[in-house]
């Protein structure tokens, strides 16, 4: 009897997957193989200490948000540029209400602290006190009105174990007059007597 290439190429496949299956290694649906992971090409991946410039956590980025202080001056130190930018240091007494207790009044807290310039353009807008016939930082004094401009540095996320204080960038800083003093109230007017009948 004749066997016909159909039945022919049925038997040459079943003997092959029967081969396939008697070299399989017992319990081999049992082993957990993954694909190793590997850098792209042109990325060093950097070590586990050293997260390179990619850098920050997520979580932990370093933004900058406007900063201004208003206050009245103490002091300054400050030298003039050629360009007539300032370096050097003021102090600003600035003052604030607060709360001390829960539902209490307030009180006004005060305090003095040192800001560090550099390059920070200067606007001054007090009177010729020198009597030159112009308006500089030769005009400032103690008790005038001073406003800086710049940015801090603020971290958003999780608190970092770092206690350094945040960065501060001042870029302008302004002289004005003190404020004028408020007038007294005037003194409320004495009723006239009221005449008694008869009299």
């Amino acid at each position: 009897m004749r066997k016909s290439p159909l039945i022919l190429a049925g038997l040459a496949s079943l003997s092959l997957s029967a081969t396939a299956v008697a070299d399989k290694p017992e319990h081999a649906e049992k082993l957990d193989v993954k694909p190793v992971k590997t850098a792209p090409v042109g990325h060093d991946r950097p070590d586990d200490g050293d997260r390179g410039d990619r850098g920050e956590k997520k979580g932990h980025r370093t933004h900058w948000h406007a900063f201004d202080v208003h206050g009245t001056l103490v002091s300054q130190a400050l030298t003039v540029n050629p360009d007539g930018t300032v370096d050097g240091t003021v102090v600003v007494k600035t003052s604030k209400k607060v709360r001390t207790a829960k539902r209490g009044p307030k009180t006004v807290v005060t305090k003095e602290t040192t800001f560090t310039l550099d390059d920070a353009k200067l606007s001054v807008k007090t009177d010729d006190r020198t009597g030159d016939q112009k308006v500089d930082l030769a005009d400032v004094r103690a008790g005038d009105r001073v406003k800086l401009e710049g940015r801090v540095e603020h971290r958003h996320g999780r608190k970092d174990a770092s206690t350094d204080a945040p960065k501060v960038e001042l870029r302008r800083v302004k002289f004005d007059d003190p404020k004028p003093a408020k007038p007294a109230p005037a003194p409320a007017p004495t009723p006239a007597p009221t005449p008694t009948p008869g009299s």
